[in-house]
């Protein structure tokens, strides 16, 4: 490297006074530690020259022979220490984000070689109570761990599948610490990505653009706030060599064994995922100006698959293009400027059932399934990190990150789904002569495709950091800003659906309705943040933190203006803690911290609530209509009723009429999480740690819509088995609430049905880790509760991702206490890998990545007695939203859940250092199939029970095996 003795900077002249006290942030680490003779008497005055693959920066120790090094780019570092009188001596460390590394030195007296220091492969940060992982990808590479930035959260102690699937592109399936998996923050390069409409995981990324994953999961610094996890990603830079990579494979579903199936529920085909891409990085400018730039080309080809029905929707090719470029440029060795660009651009295209409407699987109906939904996203970061002063650092950040989701039907037919939904033996069927059991639970599909939408999502941000180094305190501070904007324009349309019910059999009773529902709407919303906290190192060994958070947040419905204001003064989060290095050696930590946490509301409740949402069911009945409903053809081919032409429905409903503009309770406020952790971390050799952290979380003020009151202005306190009220957005909880109603009146109810919502987690983890330069070996146990009467801002229990406004305490006798669906008692994961040389110069590289842990709780709903089933106890008719007795999670958990996955790389070296790599990854190698969920509902809408076996039934299974293989070229 050129300019290894170029003109120093600020950092060059003095020394940060403590050397726990260094700046971190989410794309930078810091490095610290103390030099000293071999008799231990500290060496002032000593210069260390720290170079890593872009620049070189020097720093010199003070007195007490401390030294310290902030905003450092993540990766290896080599320091070199010497002074006129002693020998040099060279350690290289690695940087990790949000992290400070200690690197220690003894200098002998001159003469003596040039000392090689090997640094420690496990050391404990002594000056943080955050609690997780932190993984670099190049460390992990050869462990089993699917292909996106998402996957890597599931190696870490106390992070589990929240219920809701990461298919569905919500990007809602992790669970951090008993948390939903809407109430996560997720960043890539300092940027957030959260997808602000429904709270999860806005970006996907291939693994091979990432340099390092963090995931914290509790003990969060002041610049953090999530009531459940943290997820930071770093991607690559490029360095003074020029270096990149080239990669191949497949995932062929044919491979996989038989699906597994019931009486009530068929697995989908398996998919074919074939992937390609190529990164490459090096230096425009040597030592100031770096580049590293990549694509990545993801196809899906789901299969045609038809259900138990005998219907089936058409393949669908799904290809996803992802892109990737970053610069690094260093003003001085002081000031970096860091532009990042990420996106995808993802086309899921389905085919049609047949080349004309009117050919279905069987001929049961002529629905035309095909379409074509877009899903891309553009972010882009800029960076400004610099050193000002010899003790002043700041880090400002801007960025934007954009989505937008696009369903169009292939179709020019009506935008409908509409099914025939039959419930049991078809006796007494109106003109069923010929249609036999046989048929029974078949579905009839018409029209078209049935959606037709198109949604965006801009976020817009900024931030500001400093840390301030004030003898032994540490002064850090922020301010940010950020706007996100959600238009969505949906429509859905349809002609009539037939529902047949089997308690009907004497009148031969035929429901129809049609259904109208459309949203065109906008919904803006902005969050500022401003913290402030003091390190103070008491002592050598004692690290004190103490400091707060404040959040500024405002929901802006379709008119644009607020609907909810939340107040710096009024949402103050402390964060309070302790470090306390046992040995004063960093081998060993004793850690603790108090922390509060609000959340930061998505924006579907703004849309759908307060936005221009409006759903219409016109409903026609048999019993009591005069004259003939339906005409019917039992010979019909494709579908045997039409509607009789003239008729006036019996009941026209809004559906949205109750739960649109609800009105909000007085003093509402934000959710909270409070969170306490104590944990204990020993280095017992420079390649082996041992952790054991516990932890308890409560979410108190839960936000929700209730139905509370009659829907005619006198503020009545509503009957909790009658649906025709108003909702209100309110913290549940016994009591007088009381709000404006639509009418602009005052009211005041005296609310007795609801229980105050809350959900409690605690947990326990224990963690040993083994590394060496060809071995890595981590296991991890975790036991834990968690359990309440609130999921969370989603519901998995029915399925509803729309934050704050979900189904479950939309009535009361839908409130249920106990086991929450997220709860695992005990999880233990492992992972690791050993290289075995081949030769002078190949390798073999065996990995694996193993999970065992408890099923989930099973709960049972609507079972059809007086209290609890359809009727009396389900007053909305959802049908599966009310708990047995008011008890969740009491009938027993799931399987045990086991999975083993194994990868298998031989690596050969090429001339000029190439690398050429085949691998062989087997996911689920023992094809273990316990049932991941059940059906938990055991009457229908009516009350009337269920077949038998079908309560408890499984509905979804742990994926079978299957197989990856590929190529992988790095030079």
């Amino acid at each position: 490297m050129t300019n290894r003795f170029a003109k120093l900077g600020f950092t060059a002249l003095a020394l940060v006074a403590s050397p726990a006290l260094v700046a971190q942030t989410s794309t930078t680490g810091s490095v610290n530690g103390v030099v000293a003779d071999k008799g231990g008497a500290p060496v002032a005055g000593a210069t260390i020259l720290m170079v890593s693959g872009q620049i070189s920066r020097t720093v010199v120790t003070d007195a007490e022979g401390r030294f310290s090094a902030s905003l450092l780019n993540p990766g290896r570092w080599t320091c070199t220490v010497s002074k006129p009188g002693y020998t040099t001596t060279k350690q290289t460390v690695s940087v990790s984000i949000n992290t400070n590394t200690l690197a220690n030195f003894k200098m002998g007296k001159e003469g003596s070689a040039t000392v090689e220091v090997v640094a420690s492969a496990t050391a404990v940060d002594t000056t943080s109570t955050t609690t997780g992982s932190n993984f670099s990808m190049d460390v992990i590479a050869d462990v089993p761990k699917g292909r996106d930035i998402g996957d890597v959260a599931f190696m870490t102690p106390g992070v589990s599948f929240s219920g809701f699937n990461a298919s569905d592109s919500l990007g809602l399936n992790i669970s951090i610490a008993g948390a939903s998996g809407a109430e996560n923050s997720f960043s890539v390069d300092g940027l957030k990505t959260n997808d602000m409409r429904y709270g999860g995981q806005g970006v996907s990324m291939s693994q091979e653009f990432v340099d390092q994953i963090e995931v914290q999961t509790g003990g969060y610094k002041p610049e953090y706030s999530a009531m459940g996890g943290v997820f930071n990603v770093l991607t690559k830079s490029g360095t003074n060599t020029f270096a990149g990579s080239a990669w191949a494979d497949m995932s062929p579903g044919s491979l996989s064994p038989a699906l597994k199936k019931n009486a009530f529920y068929s697995e989908s085909k398996p998919v074919d995922t074939y992937q390609i891409g190529a990164l490459a990085s090096g230096a425009f400018i040597k030592d100031k100006f770096f580049y590293a730039v990549g694509l990545n080309l993801l196809q899906t080809n789901t299969p045609s698959s038809p259900n138990l029905d005998g219907l089936s929707v058409g393949a669908i090719k799904t290809p996803t293009y992802q892109f990737f470029a970053k610069f690094n440029y260093y003003l001085n060795t002081d000031n970096q400027l860091t532009a990042s660009y990420f996106g995808s651009q993802q086309t899921a295209d389905q085919d049609n059932n047949a080349a004309t409407p009117g050919d279905f699987v069987d001929g049961h109906g002529n629905m035309w399934s095909g379409n074509k939904t877009k899903d891309n996203s553009n972010n882009f970061s800029l960076i400004w990190d610099s050193a000002l002063t010899t003790n002043f650092s700041m880090s400002v950040k801007l960025g934007q990150a954009s989505r937008l989701n696009q369903v169009t039907p292939k179709s020019d037919t009506p935008e409908v789904i509409d099914y025939t939904y039959f419930y049991g033996p078809r006796t007494g069927f109106p003109g069923g002569a010929g249609y036999g059991q046989a048929d029974e639970g078949i579905r009839w599909a018409t029209g078209g495709y049935g959606t037709n939408e198109k949604e965006t999502n801009l976020l817009r941000q900024g931030s500001i950091d400093f840390t301030w180094v004030l003898g032994n305190h540490s002064v850090k501070g922020g301010f940010s800003h950020m706007t996100s904007r959600y238009e969505t324009h949906s429509h859905r349309s349809g002609a009539e659906s037939v529902v047949w019910y089997t308690n009907m059999a004497a009148n031969g009773e035929l429901r129809i309705s049609k259904r109208l529902y459309t949203n065109d709407s906008v919904a803006n919303a902005e969050f500022q943040a401003l913290y402030l906290q003091d390190t103070w190192q008491v002592t050598k060994n004692l690290n004190l933190f103490y400091g707060a958070r404040a959040e500024h947040q405002t929901q802006k419905g379709n008119n644009g203006k607020p609907f909810m204001e939340f107040k710096f003064t009024d949402y103050i989060q402390p964060r309070i803690g302790f470090t306390w290095d046992i040995k004063g050696d960093a081998t060993s930590k004793l850690s603790g911290s108090f922390a509060e946490y609000y959340e930061q509301i998505p924006q579907r409740m703004a849309i759908r609530t307060y936005g221009n949402e409006d759903y219409f069911r016109y409903n026609y009945y048999g019993s009591g209509y005069t004259g003939p409903v339906l005409m019917w053809n039992a010979a019909a081919s494709t579908q045997p009723w039409t509607l009789v032409n003239g008729q006036t429905p019996v009941l026209a409903a809004n559906y949205s009429l109750g739960w649109s503009h609800d009105p909000i309770a007085d003093g509402v406020k934000l959710p909270k999480r409070i969170e306490y952790q104590l944990g204990y971390d020993q280095q017992v050799s420079t390649t082996t740690t041992l952790g054991i952290h516990g932890r308890y979380r409560k979410l108190t003020n839960p936000l929700e819509d209730s139905e509370l009151v009659v829907n005619d202005g006198s503020g009545t306190p509503l009957d909790p088995n009658d649906d025709v009220g108003q909702a209100v957005i309110w913290n549940p909880r016994p009591g007088k609430v009381s709000f404006t109603n639509l009418a602009g009146q005052h009211v005041t109810v005296d609310v007795q049905g609801y229980p105050e919502a809350y959900n409690e987690y605690k947990a326990v983890d224990v963690s040993y880790t083994y590394k060496t330069a060809n071995t890595l070996l981590f296991l991890g146990y975790t036991w834990s509760r968690n359990y309440g009467n609130y999921e969370g801002l989603i519901s998995p229990s029915n399925g509803q991702a729309d934050g704050n406004i979900t189904a479950s305490y939309d009535y009361q006798p839908y409130v249920g206490t106990g086991l929450l669906p997220v709860d695992h008692e005990h999880a233990f994961k492992a992972y690791g890998y050993h290289k075995f040389l081949v030769g002078q110069l190949d390798s073999l590289t065996l990995g694996f990545n193993f999970m065992a842990q408890s099923g989930t709780p099973i709960s049972k709903q609507d079972n059809g007695d007086s209290t609890y089933g359809a009727g009396l106890g389900d007053p909305g008719g959802y049908g599966n939203a009310t708990f047995v007795g008011g008890l969740m999670g009491n009938y027993g958990r799931t399987q045990t859940q086991t999975k083993l996955d194994v990868n298998m790389m031989y690596t050969h070296v090429l001339a000029n250092k190439m690398k050429l790599s085949g691998f062989l990854q087997i996911y689920n190698l023992y094809n273990y199939r316990p049932a991941l969920s059940v059906f938990e509902q055991a009457a229908d809408v009516l009350g009337n029970m269920l077949p038998d076996g079908k309560w408890r039934s499984p509905t979804t299974y742990q994926a079978p095996r299957s197989f990856r293989f590929g190529v992988k070229l790095a030079f």
